[in-house]
């Protein structure tokens, strides 16, 4: 028996409850011992949400219980299909530690268990402990693996995991603040916002975000959806779009990580085959969000835009602690950080010989842009060290 522990939000508990008892009553039909589920009674935590500003309660939620399921059959991979040219192919959604034959790539509509071939959304790559697969689709998935993972239930409502419901209806994927987007997007445009939006606050993967923190991809998908009808919302929303429109640098940068992707050679790496699947379509859905953005770090990684953070920086101070001076910075990095107290946004530089500068404004400084060079008139704040590189603290910046 599996016993884990989940950080719950507050509005996600019923959800939680209801699904785990309709598991059970799966359980008890089958003879198969119940799912256990206990929920904290007071709050481990309590965080404001990063967009709505809304203070949010975290409860504790232990699931101990396993999937009642068939013996011997494991999910490899969920197979979304796509237009990508002229063409139909899947996207291949791996397990983690899991690797779907190639060969799946192609096969589209097709359950191999009821040997019928029909428009479906998403089919399924199951294998024996013998080494046997098959493609199912979602009415067929159930004799493999049974019903659904409680603990997916549990890290779907922590908003943690992107769940696959194996049941009636599928939980919701977008955890984004504000109106839900629209069902689709062009990829050019879409890859655009995305190269601007982690120009002025950085990449986030969903797996690296914490509670309340917004996804790269969530917040793309947020400044290209619908109006907030909230006042509030709708100013925040409005202050971001105009902060994060994109230029005709981060237009011409996503052309070229389309381009890119459209000529690697993915070989067994469903990874880079997803996204040179995407490359060639000209929509992609709310589904494949997440993927898309990608591209446009992977585009940057194999330029070495971010392999550069990895490597040992030879960083001194400079300038004197409490004096006032001029120097000539070039800006490298802008990230915005959420607190109790509103948005704060550190602005990273190098100065002419690669020394390491930072400056916390309290508003982001419009007026300049990442990989420009400004003259500026700065106080050294604090001599500091992070991660093992010395930086120089700088307050009270402007341009000469």
């Amino acid at each position: 028996m599996l016993t884990q522990e989940y950080s719950v939000v507050d509005y996600n508990i019923p959800t939680l409850i209801e699904q785990i008892a309709k598991l059970n009553k799966k359980a008890k039909k089958l003879g198969v011992p119940a799912i256990v589920l206990t929920i904290s009674e007071q709050p481990t935590k309590v965080i404001r949400d990063t967009w709505d500003r809304i203070k949010r309660a975290y409860y504790t939620a232990t699931v101990t219980g396993e999937a009642p399921k068939m013996d011997g059959w494991r999910l490899l991979a969920v197979l979304a299909p796509i237009e990508s040219g002229d063409t139909v192919l899947n996207l291949v959604k791996e397990v983690p530690g899991s690797v779907c034959p190639a060969e799946y790539r192609e096969v589209v509509g097709i359950c191999t268990h009821c040997n019928k071939t029909r428009r479906r959304n998403e089919t399924f790559v199951v294998q024996h402990d013998d080494g046997r697969t098959e493609c199912v689709g979602r009415s067929c998935i159930k004799d493999f693996l049974g019903h659904a993972d409680p603990h997916k239930y549990a890290s779907w409502a922590t908003l943690l995991f992107e769940a696959i419901s194996m049941g009636d209806k599928d939980p919701d994927e977008y955890w984004g603040c504000g109106e839900r987007p629209d069902p689709s997007h062009e990829i050019m445009p879409f890859l655009a916002w995305t190269a601007s939006v982690v120009d002025h606050m950085g990449w986030k993967a969903k797996s690296q975000c914490q509670d309340g923190e917004a996804s790269t991809c969530g917040t793309v998908c947020w400044l290209l959806g619908r109006i907030p009808e909230n006042k509030e919302e709708r100013q925040a929303w409005e202050d971001a779009r105009e902060k994060c429109n994109p230029t005709d640098e981060h237009k011409k940068q996503a052309q070229d990580a389309v381009e890119w992707v459209k000529t690697l050679d993915p070989g067994t790496n469903n990874y880079l085959f997803n996204i040179q699947a995407l490359g060639n379509a000209s929509l992609i859905t709310l589904k494949n969000t997440g993927l898309a953005a990608s591209i446009i770090q992977a585009y940057r990684k194999h330029l070495g835009f971010v392999a550069e953070s990895k490597k040992q920086v030879v960083s001194n101070y400079f300038g004197e602690i409490k004096v006032r001076a001029e120097y000539t910075l070039t800006l490298i990095k802008e990230q915005a950080f959420e607190s109790d107290w509103g948005t704060s946004f550190m602005e990273r530089f190098l100065d002419e010989a690669g020394n390491v500068a930072i400056w916390w404004a309290s508003s982001c400084p419009e007026q300049m842009k990442i990989g420009e060079t400004y003259k500026v008139k700065a106080t050294v704040k604090a001599h500091s060290e992070y991660q093992g590189v010395k930086q120089t603290v700088l307050t009270r910046v402007s341009i000469v």
